[in-house]
C-alpha cells in the first residue's frame, strides 16, 4: 500500500482543486517526492492536509486556533470558501514487502479516505465515498500501520520535541511506533464499553433493589390470595353439600306429608259426603214427624227443641274447628320465629349456646357480644355489618375460662366458637379522627352508638376499633377512601386498606342481632304460646259443652220418640247414632288434615328460609346447587358439615380480604424483575468478556512493545553511528513503582477466574523511555547540551530506527533536515534512500541535497492572489540532471 494521489480543495491556501500524483513501487523501492517552495508559499500546508485527512484533531498541530482556520479564508482575488476537503487515494492493489498491509480491505484495489469541513461547523469522514466515523478512519490507518500521531507525518517542531518531551510522552510515541495503535484503539473502545456496561449494571441492580421488596410483598399477597381461593372453594363445596343435604331431606319429608295429605283429603270428602247423606235422611225423618204433629202436640214441641239443640251442636263444632285453625296459625308463626334459633344451632351458634347452657362448668361466661350491647334500630344494620363474625363471639372472664370451654366443645364435638377473654382483650390503637368526625354526614364512632356496661368497654372497642358510622358511601368518598374504617347505615363497609364491600342487604329474621331484638323475639314467642294455650282451653270447653248439648239432644229425642211409634223411634235413634259416628269420623279426619297442613307449612317455611339463605350466602338457588350434584350426607352428619363451614369461615377471617388485582400487579412486577435479572446476567457476562478482552489486549501490547523496543534500540544505535560517523546511542526504559491503591483497583476490575490471586505488593511498571547519546569523542550527560544539528541527528536516528523496524506505507517529513549541514544532509539522504525500499517518502524541503535524492519535485508558489499553486517535475526527465551521489 502506498499513497497514490492527494487531492486538496479549499484547504488553507489551496483554494483551487490541487492534485498531487505519486510514483508507484518501482525497481525494488517506493518513490521519494520532494515538495519545495519559498517560505510562505504554503508547501507545509501539504503536510497539514495529509495530517488533517488522517483524522488529526489538534488545532495546534494543524497550526490553527479554530476549526474553520483550515478553510480558505479568502483574498483580494478570491472570496472565502464555505468548505475544505482533502482526499487521500491509497493504492491497495499489492504490497510486495508486507502481506499484513494487504489484509486492509483486500477487495478494494484503491482506498479513498476523505474529510470535509463546512464553515457552519459540520464535518464528515468518508471511506470510498461512504460516510464513516472518525474511529473507523483511525482503525483503518492503524491496521495499515500508519502512525499519524508520531512518525508517519513528522512536522517542523517534532524533531526537537522528540528530545525535549518527557519520558512518558516519548513512551507514547514509541508505543505508536511499535504497531500497537490498533490494539490501543480497541482497548480504548473496550474501556468505554466497560464503563457504560458498569453504569448499566449498577442501574439494573438499583432497579432490582427497588423492585424486589415490592415483589416479595406481592408474592406473599398472591400466596394469601391463593390460600383464600382454596378455602373459598372448600367452603363453597361444604356449603353446597350442607344446603343440598338439608334441601333433599326437607323435600323428602314434604313429599311424604303431601302424599298422606292427598289420602286424607280423599277420606275427608268421602266421610263428609256420607255425613251429608245421613243428615238428609234425618231431615226426611223429621219432615215425616212434622206431618204427624196433629197427633201429638208434645211431640211437635219436642221437635222444635230438638232442631234448636241440633243447631247449637253444629255451632259448637264450627267454633271448635275455628279454634283449631287459630292454633295452626299461631304454631306456624311460632315456627317462623323459631327458625332463627334453629339456624343458630345449625350454623354454629349451637356451640355458643352449649357453652352458655353449661357455663357453670367453666367459670364466668358473660354471654355473646350481641347480648351485651343495645343499639337503636336505625344503627342495627350498620353495627352488625361492622361487627361481622365477632357478633357471635363469647365474652368470658379470662383466658382460662376460654381454654376450658374450647376443650369442652372439642371433647363433645359441639362445634366451633370464638372467645374474647376480658383479661386479654385490649382496644386497638386509637387514632386522631377529630377531623373526620366533624364532617357532615358522619354519625359518630361505632363504639359511641352502643349502650353497654363499663366492664365490656374494651370488648366493644376491640370489635369495632376506630370504625366510623356514616350516612352513605358519598360521605365516605368525601372523607377519602382508605383514611379510616367506615360503615354506612345501609351496611356498606369501607376498609382502611381501600377494600369496599356492599350491595343489597337486609336485616334477615335469621341473623344474629343485638340483645334488644333477641329479648323482643323471646317475648313474642311467649305471647304466641300463651294465645295457643288459651285457644286449646277454649277447645276443651267447647268439647265439654258439645257433650252436654249432645246429651240434652238425646234426652229431647228420647222424649220425642215416646210420642212416636216404636218403629219411628228406633229408626231415628239408629240414624242419629250413625250420623254421630260419621260426624266423629269427619272431625277426626279434619284434625289429621289440619296437623298435616301445619307440618307442610312448617316444611315450606323451612325451604323458603333455606332458599333465602342460599341466595345470600352463595348468590345461587337451591335448584342450581342440586343440579351440580354435590355430595349428600345424612342429617346426623349435617352438624359436622356446618362445623367445618364455620372453621373455613374463621380461616377466611384470619386471611382477610385481598384485592384480586394484586395478581396482575404481581405478574407485571415479576416480568420486570425477571427482565432486569436477565439484564444483570447479560451485563455481568459482557463485563467479564470486556475485562478479559482488555487483559488480552494489554498482554498483546506488552509483548509487541517489548519485541519492538529491542529492535528499535539496536537500529537506533546503528543510525547514530551512521549519522554521527561513530559514537553510540541508546534508548532505555524507565520503571516506576505502581501505587498500592492502583494495583487494588486493577484487581477489582477483573473477575476472579481471569487473574490469579496474588498477594498485594508494589509492582514496577514502565513509565517512560529516555535517550542516551555519545557522539564520537564526547561524553554527554544530558542531551540538552547537544547543538541544534546534533539534536536533529539524534531525532532523525530515532525516527529512522522506528521506520526500519515498523515501516509505514508512506512518511511525510516537513523540513526535518533544515538544521543539518551538507555532509549530514547527505547521510540523511542516504538513509532515506535505504528506507525507501519499504516506505514511500514525501519530503518538504529547501535543501538541494535532499532535492537531488528525490524522484519527483513539486514546487509550491503563491502569487499576489494569496492562493497556493503547484508545479511538478520528474527529475529523471530533466536533461543533464545529475542527482547527488546517494547510494540508493
Amino acid at each position: 500500500m502506498h499513497l497514490k494521489r492527494l487531492e486538496i480543495k479549499g484547504f488553507k491556501s489551496f483554494a483551487e482543486k490541487t492534485v498531487l500524483d505519486f510514483f508507484p513501487y518501482k525497481n525494488g523501492r517506493y518513490s521519494i517526492t520532494a515538495i519545495v517552495g519559498p517560505n510562505g508559499s504554503g508547501k507545509s500546508n501539504v503536510a497539514d492536509a495529509i495530517r488533517w485527512v488522517m483524522g488529526e484533531q489538534s488545532l495546534k498541530n494543524l497550526r490553527g486556533k479554530k476549526n474553520e482556520d483550515v478553510i480558505f479564508n479568502g483574498s483580494e482575488a478570491k472570496g472565502q470558501l464555505g468548505a475544505a476537503e482533502v482526499s487521500m487515494v491509497l493504492d491497495n492493489s499489492t504490497d510486495i514487502l508486507d502481506s499484513e498491509r494487504n489484509k486492509v480491505m483486500p477487495d478494494h484495489p484503491e482506498i479513498t479516505v476523505s474529510r470535509r469541513l463546512y464553515r457552519s461547523g459540520e464535518g464528515e469522514y468518508l471511506i470510498n465515498n461512504n460516510q464513516v466515523r472518525l474511529l473507523d478512519i483511525h482503525l483503518l490507518l492503524a491496521q495499515a500501520q500508519f502512525a499519524q500521531h508520531s512518525y508517519s507525518v513528522v512536522g517542523q517542531g517534532m524533531i526537537d520535541k522528540l528530545l525535549t518531551v518527557s519520558p512518558a510522552e516519548r513512551k507514547d510515541f514509541l508505543d505508536e511506533a511499535s504497531g500497537i495503535k490498533e490494539f490501543q484503539l480497541k482497548q480504548h473502545q473496550a474501556d468505554l464499553k466497560l464503563t457504560r456496561t458498569r453504569e448499566n449494571l449498577t442501574q439494573a441492580e438499583r432497579l432490582v433493589e427497588e423492585v424486589e421488596p415490592r415483589l416479595k410483598i406481592l408474592a406473599r399477597q398472591v400466596k394469601k390470595l391463593e390460600q383464600r381461593q382454596e378455602v373459598e372453594i372448600k367452603l363453597r363445596e361444604n356449603q353446597e353439600k350442607y344446603y343440598a343435604s338439608i334441601y333433599l331431606a326437607n323435600k323428602s319429608e314434604l313429599d311424604q306429608v303431601n302424599s298422606v295429605l292427598v289420602g286424607i283429603e280423599t277420606n275427608y270428602r268421602q266421610a263428609f259426603k256420607e255425613l251429608e247423606e245421613a243428615q238428609k235422611e234425618m231431615a226426611a225423618l223429621a219432615h215425616d214427624a212434622e206431618k204427624d204433629s196433629g197427633k201429638n202436640k208434645n211431640a211437635d214441641s219436642a221437635g222444635q227443641v230438638i232442631a234448636e239443640q241440633r243447631k247449637a251442636l253444629e255451632q259448637l263444632s264450627k267454633d271448635k274447628t275455628n279454634a283449631q285453625l287459630k292454633i295452626f296459625t299461631l304454631e306456624k308463626q311460632i315456627f317462623q320465629d323459631q327458625s332463627e334459633q334453629n339456624y343458630r344451632q345449625i350454623s354454629g351458634l349451637f356451640a355458643a349456646q352449649a357453652v352458655l347452657e353449661n357455663k357453670d362448668k367453666f367459670g364466668k361466661v358473660h354471654g355473646l357480644v350481641a347480648q351485651l350491647g343495645e343499639v337503636e334500630e336505625k344503627f342495627q344494620l350498620a353495627l352488625e355489618t361492622a361487627a361481622g363474625s365477632y357478633l357471635s363471639a363469647l365474652v368470658v372472664e379470662n383466658d382460662d375460662v376460654a381454654k376450658s370451654a374450647i376443650e369442652f366443645l372439642r371433647t363433645n364435638r359441639l362445634g366451633f366458637a370464638t372467645f374474647l377473654p376480658l383479661n386479654k382483650i385490649n382496644p386497638r390503637a386509637a387514632e386522631n379522627l377529630s377531623s373526620i368526625l366533624s364532617v357532615p354526614g358522619v354519625l359518630g364512632l361505632a363504639t359511641d352508638l352502643i349502650k353497654h356496661q363499663d366492664e365490656f368497654a374494651n370488648i366493644f372497642a376491640f370489635v369495632f376499633g376506630q370504625t366510623v358510622v356514616v350516612e352513605n358511601l358519598a360521605v365516605a368518598q368525601k372523607i377519602g377512601i382508605g383514611r379510616a374504617r367506615m360503615v354506612t347505615l345501609a351496611g356498606d363497609l369501607v376498609e382502611k386498606t381501600g377494600v369496599m364491600k356492599g350491595g343489597y342487604k337486609q336485616i334477615k329474621k335469621d341473623s344474629l342481632k343485638f340483645s334488644s331484638h333477641v329479648a323482643w323475639s323471646k317475648d313474642r314467642l311467649a305471647e304466641y304460646q300463651e294465645q295457643i294455650n288459651i285457644e286449646k282451653q277454649k277447645i276443651i270447653e267447647l268439647e265439654g259443652r258439645y257433650e252436654q248439648e249432645k246429651q240434652k239432644l238425646l234426652e229431647l229425642e228420647s222424649k220425642r220418640d215416646e210420642a212416636n211409634s216404636k218403629t219411628k223411634l228406633l229408626q231415628a235413634f239408629s240414624l242419629q247414632e250413625a250420623m254421630q259416628k260419621k260426624q266423629n269420623l269427619v272431625n277426626e279426619i279434619l284434625a289429621k288434615r289440619n296437623d298435616l297442613k301445619i307440618e307442610a307449612a312448617r316444611l315450606e317455611t323451612k325451604r323458603s328460609s333455606l332458599s333465602e339463605e342460599v341466595g345470600a350466602e352463595l348468590n345461587s338457588t337451591l335448584e342450581l346447587i342440586v343440579e351440580r350434584k354435590p355430595e349428600i350426607v345424612s342429617m346426623d352428619k349435617v352438624v359436622e358439615v356446618m362445623s367445618e363451614i364455620q372453621k373455613l369461615k374463621y380461616q377466611l377471617s384470619l386471611i382477610g380480604g385481598i384485592d384480586t388485582e394484586v395478581v396482575e400487579e404481581y405478574q407485571q412486577t415479576k416480568e420486570r424483575f425477571d427482565f432486569l435479572s436477565d439484564q444483570i446476567g447479560d451485563l455481568s457476562t459482557a463485563l467479564a468478556d470486556l475485562e478479559k478482552m482488555i487483559l488480552e489486549l494489554d498482554e498483546i501490547m506488552k509483548k509487541k512493545r517489548a519485541a519492538s523496543f529491542k529492535k528499535i534500540r539496536k537500529e537506533f544505535d546503528r543510525y547514530v553511528k551512521i549519522l554521527f560517523g561513530g559514537g553510540d546511542g541508546d534508548i532505555f526504559e524507565i520503571y516506576g513503582e505502581e501505587k498500592e491503591e492502583d494495583a487494588e483497583l486493577l484487581e477489582g476490575q477483573v473477575e476472579g477466574e481471569l487473574v490469579e490471586e496474588k498477594p498485594k505488593r508494589k509492582e514496577k511498571i514502565l513509565t517512560g523511555i529516555d535517550i542516551s547519546i555519545n557522539p564520537p569523542g564526547k561524553k554527554i550527560k544530558n542531551i540538552s547540551t547537544l547543538s541544534g544539528g546534533e539534536r536533529t541527528l539524534v531525532s532523525i536516528a530515532l525516527i529512522c530506527a522506528i521506520l526500519s523496524y515498523n515501516p509505514a506505507p508512506f512518511v511525510v517529513l516537513d523540513e526535518v533536515e533544515a538544521a543539518l549541514d551538507e555532509a549530514n544532509t547527505r547521510r540523511f539522504a542516504e538513509i532515506v534512500a535505504e528506507l525507501s525500499s519499504r516506505s514511500q517518502f514525501i519530503i518538504i524541503t529547501h535543501n538541494r541535497v535532499t532535492m537531488h535524492a528525490a524522484d519527483a519535485l513539486y514546487g509550491v508558489v503563491m502569487n499576489n492572489d494569496g492562493i497556493s499553486k503547484l508545479l511538478s517535475v520528474k527529475l529523471e526527465e530533466v536533461p543533464n540532471f545529475e542527482p547527488a551521489p546517494v547510494d540508493k
